[in-house]
């Protein structure tokens, strides 16, 4: 099982979304992230749960710039291949003058099945590049 995001871009002063996702889930009924970024090339704009994790309820520590504590639950587990469970949403630095590249590194995480036992589990941080404000629009990079 693998937690990751999707790279993605975004143009300098544009918000963008990094989707949370788990790889090979089997039963998943709680999670907690802690995840660190870099508060001068991004600034939090909130997240969301996906509809895969409709039941789960979800609390965001946000009170530190530059780290973010996700934690989730719910009363029965969830399981797919590749699934988002999760949006953050950013807004990249408005002075950005030239291609940045930038991660969210998972620093802390725990996922914990519907019988209440640690999943094992890698992580991969998440890529941002970042693109001068001339640039136009948001893409998924490749992976």
């Amino acid at each position: 099982m693998t937690v990751y995001a999707p790279a993605v871009s975004a143009a300098a002063g544009e918000t963008i979304t990094v989707p949370v996702m788990i790889e090979g889930l089997e039963n998943l009924a709680g999670l907690k992230l802690v995840i660190n970024y870099d508060e001068t090339v991004l600034t939090y704009a909130g997240g969301a749960k996906t509809p895969a994790a409709a039941a789960f309820m979800h609390v965001v520590n946000d009170r530190k710039p530059g780290r973010l504590v996700l934690v989730m639950a719910g009363a029965q587990g969830i399981g797919g291949q590749k699934i988002a469970i999760f949006a953050f949403r950013f807004t990249a630095a408005g002075d950005i003058r030239k291609e940045t590249m930038t991660e969210l590194h998972i620093v802390e995480s725990q996922l914990v099945s519907a019988d209440l036992k640690n999943i094992d589990h890698d992580n991969k941080p998440f890529r941002v590049a970042i693109l001068p404000a001339a640039a136009q629009g948001s893409t998924a990079l490749k992976k």
